[in-house]
């Protein structure tokens, strides 16, 4: 597989779990609120399996990372541009949760 489109489909795995780990904060938010220990735990339990999904992916996808300076001078246009778009949604998501 191209390694863009191989950092393109990592990229867009860990998006699908940077969305989950946002839905999972908001629901926290709610949790804490009605001070609910058990679904509390169970949450914590579902985000760290997501954590895990995520340094997974990014194991993956870490030397393309790297190199993408380098892999982005030999990608076509049309792949750098959705490559480039899911790094940048992927930051507005992390900023979400920060």
């Amino acid at each position: 597989m191209d390694e863009a489109k191989r950092f393109l489909e990592g990229l867009e795995r860990q998006q699908t779990q940077y969305r989950e780990m946002l839905v999972l904060a908001r629901e926290q938010v709610a949790i804490v609120g009605a001070a609910d220990m058990d679904a509390l735990l169970k949450l914590l339990d579902r985000k760290r399996g997501i954590m895990g999904e995520i340094e997974k992916v990014e194991k993956e996808i870490s030397e393309v990372k790297t190199r993408w300076s380098e892999i982005r001078g030999s990608t076509e246009e049309a792949m750098i541009r959705q490559v480039e778009k899911a790094i940048e949604e992927t930051r507005t998501i992390l900023e979400e949760l920060g």
